[in-house]
């Protein structure tokens, strides 16, 4: 999902598929102020839904609404990620 956000998201901007940039998830979420652990937790969190979700719904169809909503969430919180400004850092 972070892979084809980024597609979308620097087409948006103009920018090419080569340009750097800290644009992907897990940078968005240390420039606002989480710690690395703190990301790998989320990361872990965000599989344990899809897997636990994929392992304990019993109709494929439950299984694809599911996942549709988990979708839903990621991408209305990359939507928010890519608006808010990263927190700076002060050299006091």
């Amino acid at each position: 999902l972070d892979g084809v956000w980024m597609i979308i998201w620097r087409r948006v901007r103009g920018a090419g598929a080569s340009v750097s940039d800290r644009g992907h998830l897990h940078h968005r979420l240390l420039d606002l102020g989480l710690s690395q652990r703190q990301v790998v937790a989320f990361y872990y969190t965000v599989s344990i839904l899809f897997g636990s979700l994929g392992l304990l719904l019993p109709d494929s169809w439950w299984k694809l609404g599911a996942l549709s909503i988990l979708t839903g969430l990621m991408i209305g919180l990359l939507f928010y990620l890519a608006r808010k400004q990263p927190q700076t850092q002060n050299s006091h």
